[in-house]
């Protein structure tokens, strides 16, 4: 049997190799399919789990990372191959897809209709082995509610403790107190994936205002630059730019320091004012001196 140590520093150590090998494998399988990005990841970070544990990994026939990132690869290319047997339905348009707060509502409307179904779908969240049934049942579903397999899909706590960056007693807070949606199975949280990425795309917006760039805002929210980047300009950010700044406006710098009787604030005793000058401007004080020099 694996050590819980063991477990923990390989996952870690390959927590973003894995998101890379599912996100190539999603270009590749999935984004013909109604799988999302965030699932593609997701489901890779389950399969890094899952070879963290495993005692199949021989040290003889290579490191763990590569038997790692073959997990994910396999892992992920047989969730999008399996997604494509889901075909769209004409007659369900995006608009008229349910919203995210009315998707549980749906669902268990469904499931009082269905109770045979519904039984047979927890075959599909639990993640293991699918019967031809489960299949049937997850068609049935998405034909009268539209809601993909994305939405019924479901981590643990510690899973989605490690996806969200916080610990398991965090996540069971938020479980009850609705800001996750999730159900009980035996007594322990079943956390829908979709409501992790928007929990984790919540955080995102509202460190967005907060930190000053998406290297910070990656970090705070345990989430990759790319990743918060794109979060940012959906909902409208002002990204800057890749180089250089914009140069700092030399000739408000040379008025500030030649004109004393407009600018009088920011002279003393016939002298200048570096440091306030150079905090007007938004540039240092060295630039200020170099100016003045001139």
């Amino acid at each position: 049997m694996v050590a819980k140590a063991v477990i923990e520093q390989r996952c870690r150590d390959y927590y973003w190799a894995a998101i890379k090998v599912a996100r190539q494998t999603w270009r590749m399988y999935g984004q013909r399919t109604t799988i999302a990005c965030d699932e593609a990841e997701a489901e890779g970070l389950l399969a890094l789990t899952e070879a963290a544990t495993s005692e199949n990994y021989d040290p003889s026939r290579g490191t763990f990372g590569g038997f790692a990132k073959m997990a994910v690869l396999r892992a992920v290319r047989r969730h999008c191959i399996k997604a494509q047997r889901y075909t769209p339905v004409a007659d369900v348009r995006e608009q008229d897809a349910p919203r995210e707060e009315d998707a549980a509502l749906v669902l268990r409307m469904w499931a009082a209709r269905n109770p045979e179904q519904a039984e047979r779908l927890f075959e599909y969240t639990d993640g293991e082995a699918v019967s031809e049934e489960a299949v049937s049942a997850l068609s049935a579903v998405r034909k009268e509610t539209g809601i993909s397999g994305y939405a019924l899909r479901a981590h643990t706590t510690r899973t989605a403790a490690r996806m969200l960056g916080i610990n398991e007693r965090r996540v069971r807070a938020l479980a009850e107190s609705g800001d996750l949606t999730g159900r009980r199975v035996g007594g322990q949280w079943q956390i829908l994936v979709s409501s992790c990425a928007a929990y984790r795309e919540r955080r995102v917006i509202a460190e967005l205002k907060r930190r000053p760039t998406i290297a910070a805002v990656a970090r705070a929210t345990h989430t990759s630059k790319q990743h918060a980047c794109e979060i940012a300009k959906r909902h409208g950010a002002q990204i800057r730019t890749r180089g250089r700044p914009e140069s700092v406006d030399s000739q408000l710098v040379l008025s500030l320091l030649t004109d004393k009787t407009q600018n009088a604030v920011f002279w003393r005793r016939g002298k200048p004012r570096i440091g306030l000058i150079a905090k007007a401007a938004g540039c240092s004080p060295r630039h200020v001196y170099r100016l003045a020099k001139v």
